[in-house]
């Protein structure tokens, strides 16, 4: 193991003991911001909370909301804040937004803003209907105070017969919509190509994203997953790993890297994001065609030791290499 190497584990060990005593959650990373919404999440404890914009006047942000959420790490319930802000006043682009503590930064997230054209537009009214990802129909409606759309009704979707019997990767054969709090991506997966250097798998060619068993690169199962997804096509490198599937629906965890997929950084960085179960990430199937319920898997993970973290970041870049040629 090289020196690099040794010393993000030891880091990253760190960062796993030491609890964490505050959140910072909306907006989150890499997020698309417009109108008036919360800056909000939680603090353990503090005296006063304040935030500011790319560097600018600090603000003074109300706390002590209940978040029932935050008992196991906090011991109490009072922990929430949030301030109400409208983003458009920030102009279109990227931006920041740091959390002072008690007047001690504490942590900061970066987004986007896209507004239409104005800080607060006014005097129009509009109404459209949106197709989501598990087919419900949700109608919306322009809502100045808010200056966004507000959801007025939905059509349910139709519930998905169960899937017939098969197993393996071929489970996943269909449309599939994956959530945590850091993405949401949909993908439409069918047989591999025939060409395809690793099988068993599914893909989702045009998206160059490919899944397959853990079993087959040493090191992905060590944390109880059965199933590795990778999706290097964009200057994003997504990395998932999946339990079993329950019919039409999965659990797993998520890990991410911009840039190189291939660089150490990006590696360590994906590894880290997965052992440590940062990104907690669940899957649902809207359209299908041969899939098969099964059993969840909720296997106990083994400890995380050098030799688990050094095997999965080895088994990463020898299957995101695979994908990069």
């Amino acid at each position: 193991m090289g020196p690099h190497l040794s010393i993000a584990l030891i880091f990253a060990s760190i960062l796993c003991v030491l609890p964490a005593w505050a959140g910072l959650e909306n907006p989150s990373r890499g997020s698309i911001k417009s109108g008036v919404g919360l800056v909000s999440g939680w603090v353990c404890d503090a005296d006063e909370l304040e935030v500011s914009f790319n560097g600018g006047p600090r603000q003074f942000v109300p706390y002590g909301s209940e978040r029932l959420d935050t008992r196991g790490t906090c011991g109490d319930t009072d922990n929430g804040f949030g301030l109400l802000w409208n983003y458009n006043e920030l102009g279109d682009g990227r931006h920041n937004v740091a959390l002072y503590v008690d007047g001690m930064f504490e942590s900061q997230v970066f987004f986007e803003v896209q507004t239409l054209g104005t800080n607060f537009l006014q005097g129009v009214t509009g109404q459209g209907t949106l197709t989501l990802s598990d087919g419900k129909q949700v109608t919306v409606e322009w809502e100045e105070s808010t200056q966004g759309f507000t959801i007025t009704d939905y059509t349910p979707s139709r519930e998905l017969p169960p899937p017939p019997a098969t197993s393996g990767v071929g489970q996943f054969v269909g449309t599939w919509r994956f959530t945590n709090s850091r993405t949401t991506q949909t993908y439409r997966f069918g047989e591999c190509p025939a060409n395809t250097v690793v099988k068993p798998c599914v893909a989702d060619v045009p998206q160059r994203t490919y899944l397959w068993p853990t079993y087959l690169f040493s090191g992905l199962g060590s944390l109880g997953h059965s199933y590795y997804l990778a999706d290097v096509e964009r200057s994003v490198c997504r990395v998932w790993l999946f339990y079993e599937p329950d019919g039409n629906r999965v659990s797993g965890h998520y890990g991410e890297a911009y840039g190189d997929c291939l660089s150490r950084s990006a590696i360590d960085s994906i590894a880290e994001d997965l052992t440590y179960e940062r990104y907690p990430t669940t899957g649902t199937r809207s359209s299908q065609s041969a899939t098969s319920p099964a059993t969840t898997l909720e296997a106990p993970h083994p400890p995380v030791t050098a030799e688990t973290q050094e095997a999965l970041e080895q088994a990463i870049e020898d299957s995101l290499f695979l994908l990069m040629q």
